[in-house]
């Protein structure tokens, strides 16, 4: 479902927790919630993990989840 934020010339899945100064979108949970943007600039760690797999990269093989996914 995630992937189709992510069709568009930028991605609104990237661009919506960004900060509106590093290139993002306005976010009202800002000003509700006053913890600020989740992503202050692109080069935040946090925001490099889904950049990443909008652009087709795939987990490292060290990534192992911390519980159990599926049926």
């Amino acid at each position: 479902m995630a992937s189709g934020f992510t069709s568009t010339g930028e991605p609104f899945l990237l661009a919506k927790p960004l900060d509106v100064d590093a290139g993002g979108y306005y976010h009202r949970g800002k000003e509700l919630y006053k913890e600020g943007d989740v992503f202050v600039t692109m080069d935040d760690p946090g925001y490099k993990l889904p950049a990443d797999w909008v652009a087709g990269g795939t987990a490292a093989p060290t990534c192992q989840p911390t519980t159990e996914v599926g049926p």
